[in-house]
């Protein structure tokens, strides 16, 4: 069962980066790429909605830090007026799965 969430998992990261891809380029669409544009992000929906409902979440980081066990540090930055820890950038999402790590975070963090 993990190697098929992880497997959605890797699906609607596709989806996340072909959106955030064609939204930050602020390509205009034609009407019919709009409509399929809009299908597309209800599939992604369906996805989000199938793992919630198997017990699957993304990880937080309420207080906007890296924490042991559920963020993997890629790589840091220095940032005057930032305290050590803080996430600058979530490179890949993390997931909690029924209560435990189902994919840690993998994010970039401050480091004076």
């Amino acid at each position: 069962m993990k190697s098929l969430l992880l497997g959605c998992l890797e699906i609607l990261d596709a989806f996340n980066n072909a959106f955030d891809n064609i939204e930050s380029r602020g390509i205009e669409m034609d009407k019919q790429t709009k409509i399929w544009f809009g299908y597309f992000k209800n599939i992604r929906k369906l996805a989000e909605r199938n793992l919630r409902d198997a017990g699957v979440s993304p990880i937080e980081a309420p207080d906007g830090r890296a924490v042991p066990g559920t963020h993997t540090i890629i790589d840091t930055k220095p940032m005057a007026g930032y305290e050590d820890d803080i996430i600058v950038e979530e490179l890949e999402k993390g997931y909690l799965w029924n209560g435990g790590v189902l994919r840690k975070s993998k994010v970039i963090t401050v480091k004076n």
